[in-house]
């Protein structure tokens, strides 16, 4: 068996806003250092399962930038946005036909993960475990270090059994984005446990669960994996592709399937989703976080100043704030509610007269 690792790259990114845009978003974009999220996604799995073995997934007005940044020969591309259930369901036809083995991993582009060989392991076990359990649907999942309430979480049931040293659990349930409060209490119990969304399965036996659980889209997927490489491959997925429904495989699938297996991890993994996040990973202790900036302040601190411009930055009395500059926006943002930009984005939405800066 061979475990093929497919990035997902196709998100629009709209809690980075207004360096993350529609066509150029938040995995485009080297937020960190030099490398793009992408880049440094692809480079981490490289190094585990090799170039050849990687896929990215994504929309065809990123095909380009993408092969800008990558040399990736192995491209999907979804014709339609309909999230994960269609995009992985996808996915998992195209890798049948190369290889009925295979065994899939979905990698989200705009996760950070810091410790390489933890993360390493992580897929040996998940390849060990999957060769004796090949109808099963294999996670990681990530031990809170703080009430985070944007990320989803999963209950921890019982013991299953030790794989590669590491104790497997069963899945007991999964826990929507909680409240503060809930959150809080999350982190006194260790049977919950964020949801990296990392899943590890048989490309046959996820189509199965669709089977199961989405019948109709199941049916949809069997008739482009029929056309696949022939004349009609392109016009048979558009249409079909189109005509799904659009839906997590959370709800659709994972939530429904009772053979699904856990194993914690410590990867300093962390959803690259939001300015907080970008502070957190880049926060080496200083009184602020400076990016690409010219800044100056009195008596401020734990800020992040992020900057497209030549533009000096100055502030007096600002704490736990986010500052973003770009070519033709500026941003300010309490650091405790930089999940809330998306509703800056969806305001330009609404609005006709400032859809430039989307």
């Amino acid at each position: 068996m061979s475990i093929y690792s497919v990035i997902f790259a196709g998100g629009s990114g709209t809690r980075l806003w207004p360096l993350s845009r529609k066509n150029s978003p938040k995995q485009m974009k080297p937020f960190l250092d030099n490398e793009t999220l992408l880049q440094k996604t692809y480079n981490r799995v490289a190094g585990i399962v090799g170039k050849g073995n990687i896929y990215i997934s994504t929309n065809i007005n990123l095909k380009t930038s993408i092969s800008d940044q990558i040399d990736c020969v192995n491209m999907i591309l979804e014709p339609d946005k309909k999230d994960t259930a269609a995009a992985i369901g996808y996915v998992c036809v195209k890798l049948l036909k190369k290889n009925k083995d295979a065994i899939m991993t979905n990698i989200w582009s705009d996760h950070f993960i810091k410790d390489q060989k933890e993360y390493a392991k992580l897929f040996n076990t998940a390849e060990k475990f999957l060769e004796s359990h090949q109808e099963s649907v294999f996670m990681a999942g990530v031990k809170p270090t703080y009430p985070e309430t944007g990320y989803g979480y999963i209950e921890v049931g019982d013991v299953k059994e030790t794989c590669s040293g590491r104790e497997i659990f069963n899945v007991k349930s999964f826990k929507e984005k909680p409240d503060s409060d809930t959150a809080k209490s999350y982190m006194s119990k260790p049977e919950y446990l964020w949801n990296p969304g990392m899943l590890f399965f048989r490309v046959d036996h996820m189509l199965n669960l669709y089977k199961k659980h989405m019948p109709k889209m199941h049916k949809g997927l069997m008739a482009i994996y029929n056309s696949l490489d022939s004349e009609k491959e392109d016009e048979i997925t558009k249409k079909v592709f189109n005509s799904f429904e659009q839906t997590s495989i959370d709800y659709a699938i994972l939530e429904k399937t009772k053979e699904l297996y856990l194993t914690p991890v410590d990867l300093g993994w962390i959803d690259v989703g939001n300015w907080k996040a970008v502070y957190d990973i880049l926060n080496d202790g200083e009184k602020n976080i400076v990016k690409n900036a010219k800044y100056i302040e009195v008596d401020s601190n734990n800020n992040l100043i992020f900057s497209q411009s030549n533009q000096l930055i100055s502030t007096v009395g600002i704490n736990d704030t986010i500052v973003i500059v770009s070519e033709d926006v500026i941003m300010l943002c309490s650091k405790e509610r930089a999940q809330n930009i998306k509703e800056l984005v969806q305001l330009l939405q609404s609005n006709p007269e400032m859809t430039q800066y989307l």
